[in-house]
């Protein structure tokens, strides 16, 4: 099936596009931005919380 007529195929228009075109659709990559991931640029969050599990710090040797 072409993809032009499947509007008037499944009753979703009235006129078939032989008649009435359908109009063409722009495409929204006008805000398109790149991935950045794995660069110097990428998103890093950061934790706003304070840790649950605190890493062990061995005593120093000599501040007994």
């Amino acid at each position: 099936m072409v993809a032009r007529l499947h509007r008037w195929l499944h009753c979703m228009t009235e006129d078939p596009p032989t008649t009435h075109p359908p109009e063409p659709k722009k495409f929204l990559a006008e805000v398109h931005q790149f991935n950045v991931s794995g660069t110097s640029q990428q998103y890093v969050p950061y934790p706003t919380t304070r840790k649950k599990i605190h890493e062990w710090v061995p005593p120093k040797a000599g501040a007994q």
